[in-house]
């Protein structure tokens, strides 16, 4: 078993290589190549990357191919075929036996239910009915102890500061699908430019975990937190 301080060190490694994954979900994705960027041998990365992620490299690849064409699916205008082919099926109906597992939706309803995936989750998402809203419920959230990864741009994209952030808590020995996650939004989307939007990714850690270069640690009071309203009108 990989002693603290190494697995700190993967999951830096690892970081590298979901970053890569994440921009370049339309390229051919070669085990050498991102191998490489790792700083891992190709004979033993596959083994430590499963290790770390929980997954293969083909599920994570599958996995972000999914919840971009969810959130294309309900932001965007294009059609089922096309974000089936960038999804990386051939066909609706391959694209549909995969999707549905996911967001317990097929692609078409999901879209005109409004369906937003949940960046750490695949257990399957239920949406409300169409125009039906959720009761407003507010609490007070004590003051916590996050891990936080900030992403700059459309608020709509933070989810792939969610799985920068799981590749992290990997390395920590942070269940990211056990520990409660959050987001923190800084601006008005309606009153400021998309590119100058912040935002940051959170999960909850034990007190006292050491973060990393691109991961902050902080001490956060969230104070009252409330939502209401269908998903498709969240801002």
């Amino acid at each position: 078993m990989p002693t603290p301080s190494t697995r700190a060190r993967y999951a830096a490694r690892i970081d590298k290589v979901v970053d890569y994954l994440v921009d370049h979900l339309d390229d051919s994705l070669p085990l050498e190549r991102l191998a490489s960027i790792g700083h891992f041998s190709p004979w033993h990365f596959h083994r430590i990357y499963r290790g770390m992620m929980g997954e293969t490299i083909q599920t994570t690849v599958q996995r972000l191919r999914l919840q971009r064409a969810a959130n294309e699916l309900v932001h965007g205008r294009r059609t089922l075929d096309d974000i089936a082919r960038d999804a990386g099926y051939a066909s609706q109906a391959a694209f549909a036996r995969a999707f549905t597992p996911a967001y317990g939706l097929p692609p078409g309803r999901f879209r005109q239910q409004g369906g937003i995936p949940t960046p750490l989750s695949t257990a399957p998402y239920k949406p409300p009915a169409d125009g039906e809203t959720y009761a407003v419920c507010v609490q007070l959230l004590d003051s916590i102890d996050v891990a936080a990864l900030r992403h700059r741009g459309d608020y709509k994209r933070i989810g792939d500061a969610f799985q920068r952030l799981a590749a992290w808590s990997a390395g920590q020995g942070i269940a990211a699908t056990e520990a409660r996650s959050f987001g923190i939004y800084d601006q008005d989307p309606e009153s400021v430019d998309v590119n100058a939007l912040t935002s940051y990714a959170c999960i909850e850690i034990p007190p006292g975990t050491q973060a990393a270069t691109s991961v902050s640690a902080l001490h956060h009071s969230f104070g009252p937190a409330c939502g209401t309203g269908t998903y498709r009108s969240l801002h």
